[in-house]
């Protein structure tokens, strides 16, 4: 096995890290408001304080790994997702389980951030194109393989073995990260530079705009995965094994955008492909909204496949310029891009516990997302 492939293999398995524990359980929200003994607003609210982690880690991550170097700082976080993992499986009452998913999302953050940061750094011209929109078919395949891999665990061998599973995967990305040889000191800094960063890229005349549609778009696909379980299993009907169709498709969505950026991106251009993703959006959400009409879910859920395949094009085709605005700290763009993503959905997920848990109200986010991505795009479209 090559260097560059072994190197290549790491990369992309360390960013499937960071994004799977979002979702794995997912399946079994109903299942763990009866083994909690608590309503399904609390199970929803796990997911919405995963991301709150996710966003302290963030934060710091980024410019921590270009401060002390991208492996110590990655060991750090991936030792938090390991212990997290273990207090979440050990747990007997939401509270502790609660407190595991936060500090899980805190340790989660730092594996995307850092994945993204080594590609930019690695990889230079047509190659990091490549690499980086793979890592991104990881990043954005990870939500819809994770409910299929925790609804095989959960059926087999329990609840509690979700979360071993998610232990042993972070102490193998562990291993795998020193096998390949990362760089313990790549760009070292002061962290005094740091908030002049934060303010280079505050005050560059796009990136913002980047950073508003990637997180809108993010928010709005979080606002369907949240509410799914009650759209396909309390209203439809489906049973567990029935929904692992619902993570397929949302693998193939997430999954077709960045591949799409990755066969036309140099041939057509990034404003050509965020046009095609916002029209994919634009046609989705005019059916959706005849979702009633449905006697059964699956047209509901193919509807739901192709906004993610328009949302998943744009993110793409923006992250690899947002990540690029300035090679000197692609580790803070790295992680500003997540923050925006996670930010937003963060946000969505907590106003998502005011609302009816029904296609309606994922409809209305995404009209929201769309309306303010056609407003960004216009702004930014001749600098794309």
């Amino acid at each position: 096995m090559s260097k560059g492939f072994l190197f290549t293999g790491v990369v992309c398995f360390i960013a499937f890290i960071g994004e799977i524990g979002t979702t794995i359980y997912l399946p079994e929200f109903p299942e763990l408001a009866q083994i909690f003994a608590v309503s399904s607003t609390f199970i929803k609210f796990s997911v919405t304080i995963y991301f709150m982690g996710i966003i302290v880690g963030t934060v710091l991550s980024g410019p921590l790994s270009d401060i002390y170097g991208r492996q110590h700082i990655l060991n750090f976080f991936l030792a938090l997702f390991i212990s997290s993992s273990l207090l979440c499986a050990f747990s007997s009452s939401i509270y502790p389980f609660l407190a595991g998913r936060f500090l899980g999302g805190v340790g989660a953050a730092g594996a995307p951030i850092i994945a993204l940061s080594i590609s930019a750094e690695y990889f230079k011209g047509e190659a990091y194109n490549k690499i980086t929109s793979l890592v991104l078919t990881i990043i954005a395949l990870s939500p819809g393989v994770a409910p299929i891999i925790g609804s095989i665990i959960f059926k087999t061998l329990g609840w509690q073995m979700i979360f071993y599973f998610l232990a042993f995967i972070g102490i193998l990305a562990l291993g795998l990260s020193y096998y390949a040889g990362i760089e313990h000191h790549i760009n070292r800094r002061e962290p005094k530079d740091t908030l002049r960063e934060y303010l280079f890229f505050l005050r560059h005349p796009f990136f913002s705009y980047y950073l508003i549609m990637i997180g809108i778009l993010y928010g709005a696909f979080y606002a369907f995965v949240v509410i799914s379980p009650y759209i396909f299993r309390s209203h439809y009907g489906w049973t567990i094994l029935e929904f692992t169709s619902v993570g397929l498709l949302l693998a193939i969505g997430n999954g077709l955008g960045p591949l799409i950026a990755k066969a036309f991106l140099k041939k057509t251009g990034s404003r050509t492909l965020i046009f095609i993703g916002l029209i994919i959006i634009a046609i989705a959400l005019g059916m959706l909204f005849f979702a009633d009409l449905f006697s059964n879910g699956l047209w509901v859920l193919i509807l739901a496949t192709f906004f993610i395949i328009g949302e998943s094009l744009i993110s793409a085709c923006l992250t690899l310029k947002a990540i690029k605005t300035d090679p000197r700290f692609t580790g803070l763009a790295s992680s500003l891009v997540l923050l925006g993503k996670m930010g937003s959905a963060g946000l969505v997920l907590v106003v998502v516990l005011l609302f009816p848990e029904n296609i309606t109200t994922v409809n209305y986010f995404i009209l929201l997302a769309l309306v303010i991505c056609i407003f960004a795009y216009l702004k930014i479209r001749k600098s794309l």
